[in-house]
């Protein structure tokens, strides 16, 4: 009758563009992705065409299926240049903003008028940005028969990275909660591991815990219109503290309480 709960390593590099490009005639750059936290592409082939002293330039899509904007870092650092090609890459290091969506990356490379023909190979590395990111959380209660949503709804503020994680907006006659799904899927073992969290600031590591190891969320059956399938479930469970933590250890009456709409990810940034 309990429902499993996922878990997804959060990572502080988002993903890495690997590059590889070979140049005077034509360059080729081999996309591929290491992917936490909220962002997805598939892996793409971008082919450069161009001549000695042209710059060229190309693009790729990013989805960020968080429920804010995130900013991010982009940075190119060589890893091989046996003939010691001269380039640029244009506008390296940048800061962008990526919105909830498909968002456009485009990558500029330009060749030396002097440069000789060989391989180059490198990195662009995208790394979360500076700056406190918040987000809402939405909450709904569900038939636990079929975890589809019914009735009653709610919403807070989050933090999704700082030096806190703040939560803002928890509904009055609630208790907000984080229950990790741990090894083994044991629930008295889940309900060891609740964490309380109150309105404003709590000090926290970064969500999920490491003991957190998840159920497949997006995979699962149960979470059809998911979009973060690695993350830490929040709950809003009726009563003070005491009264959420007894209600919650024994399940009773899980038709009160708010379960989440999707998984949250949090990121201590010091």
């Amino acid at each position: 009758m309990k429902k499993k709960l996922l878990y997804g390593l959060i990572l502080p590099l988002l993903a890495v563009v690997l590059v590889s490009a070979v140049a005077i005639y034509f360059a080729t750059i081999n996309v591929t992705f290491t992917v936490s936290e909220a962002l997805s592409t598939e892996t793409v082939e971008l082919d450069f065409s161009g001549v000695v002293g042209d710059c060229v330039e190309k693009s790729f899509d990013v989805t960020n299926d968080a429920n804010s904007d995130l900013p991010i870092q982009l940075n190119w650092v060589e890893t091989s240049n046996p003939n010691g090609v001269t380039y640029a890459i244009t506008d390296m290091p940048r800061t962008e903003t990526l919105s909830n969506g498909i968002n456009t990356i485009t990558i500029e490379l330009c060749y030396d008028s002097e440069s000789v023909i060989g391989e180059v190979s490198g990195n662009v590395i995208l790394s979360r940005g500076e700056g406190d990111i918040i987000a809402i959380a939405y909450f709904t209660q569900k038939d636990t028969s079929t975890w589809e949503h019914i009735g009653e709804t709610a919403e807070i503020t989050y933090s999704v990275t700082g030096t806190n994680f703040i939560a803002t907006g928890i509904p009055e006659g609630y208790t907000l909660i984080y229950y990790p799904n741990t090894e083994g899927d044991d629930f008295a073992t889940n309900i060891a591991n609740v964490i309380v969290l109150s309105e404003g600031s709590n000090e926290i590591d970064s969500l999920p815990l490491e003991i957190d190891v998840g159920d497949d969320y997006c995979d699962n059956g149960f979470n059809p219109n998911a979009k973060v399938c690695n993350g830490a479930k929040l709950w809003l469970i009726p009563g003070n503290e005491e009264e959420a933590k007894a209600t919650l250890s024994s399940w009773s009456e899980p038709e009160t309480y708010l379960f989440e709409t999707d998984l949250i990810t949090y990121t201590k940034t010091a």
